[in-house]
């Protein structure tokens, strides 16, 4: 499966943990994301998997499957 990435931006408040970020990884790609503490990383992956709404931009999965935020287990049917 395909994911796009394009121009992400995740904030808290005055802290911007996600900054414009865009990407392409294709199908079958290993990819991996490195940086300190804090960084970013886990709002990433976070917002990648739907747990996390992105502030702007969007993230795609074979181009036409925009992600949304996953609902509240409390929301869910089960």
């Amino acid at each position: 499966m395909k994911i796009t990435i394009d121009h992400l931006t995740k904030d808290f408040g005055s802290t911007i943990a996600v900054n414009d970020f865009s990407a392409v990884i294709e199908s079958g790609e290993l990819i991996a994301l490195l940086g300190p503490s804090g960084c970013g990383k886990s709002t990433m992956l976070n917002m990648i998997s739907g747990i996390l709404p992105s502030t702007t931009g969007h993230i795609y999965f074979d181009e036409d499957e925009r992600v949304r935020e996953v609902r509240l287990q409390e929301e869910r049917d089960i």
